[in-house]
């Protein structure tokens, strides 16, 4: 039984063909550098996205919207050793979920995910994460805790928090708490996290004493070799039921 399943997660080190990153990053660079000054255009990512923040939040959110939708995003998914991957572990009517670029600047709490499940929106209950760093990190960047088995308790109940991220309800993550967790740091470029979306998870907060952010990209994949339940929906699951949704960050 090969990790994934039985734990919920598996981490491979050194796993994927370093080009890709270097691609992404190029084609995040080239975004950047459109809306800095020319002198400031040799600047690291890290510098010019922190340029545009203190300059408009609403083009630091329309930029972090286009670099999710970059293909080079969906391109990695196809890379033959992620692609060998899934196959062994039998993964095989895939559909491209999403992707998104995950960026944690330094001693910003706002968009940190408490502990949880990937529930929204979910198109199988067949399903998985690739949570890939696009840069190195030490341990100060932070990471992802996992609980392991956690995968194993089903799909939990969740509340919704003021950021608009989900949370395991109280009742819930007390049996949750009594598991092993890991914390996932130090991370290369090439390394890849595998992960089931009902393994709980959370954030590691970015403590960078040189302000350095953390970019990460994650992709998720449903398996709809069994989807009998698009005779009534395209999810699986009732997300309500899992879900106090106080405002509509889920669909319906």
């Amino acid at each position: 039984m090969s990790n994934l399943i039985n734990n919920g997660f598996e981490i491979k080190k050194n796993f994927i063909d370093k080009n890709y990153i270097i691609k992404l990053r190029s084609e995040i660079k080239n975004i950047l550098k459109q809306h800095v000054s020319i002198k400031q255009r040799n600047k690291s990512i890290d510098e010019m996205y922190k340029l545009i923040s203190k300059k408009s939040e609403k083009l630091k959110g329309n930029i972090y919207d286009v670099i999710s939708k970059l293909t080079t995003c969906l391109s990695i998914l196809y890379s033959k050793e992620i692609q060998g991957y899934l196959k062994k572990n039998k993964f095989k009517n895939l559909v491209h979920h999403g992707s998104s670029v995950l960026i944690m600047e330094a001693n910003k709490k706002k968009f940190l995910f408490d502990i949880h499940q990937d529930l929204r929106n979910r198109l199988s209950k067949s399903a998985i994460l690739i949570w890939i760093p696009i840069s190195n990190y030490s341990k100060d960047l932070g990471g992802i805790k996992v609980w392991k088995n956690s995968n194993k308790l089903g799909i939990l109940k969740h509340n919704i928090v003021e950021n608009g991220t989900p949370k395991l309800k109280k009742n819930i993550l007390s049996k949750v708490l009594k598991l092993n967790s890991y914390e996932f740091t130090n991370f290369k470029i090439g390394d890849v996290l595998f992960m089931s979306p009902y393994c709980v998870h959370s954030s590691i907060p970015n403590n960078s004493k040189l302000n350095k952010i953390r970019w990460t990209l994650v992709v998720q994949v449903d398996d709809n070799t069994n989807c009998k339940h698009l005779k009534k929906s395209i999810h699986p699951f009732k997300i309500k039921k899992f879900m106090n949704i106080k405002n509509m960050y889920f669909k319906k």
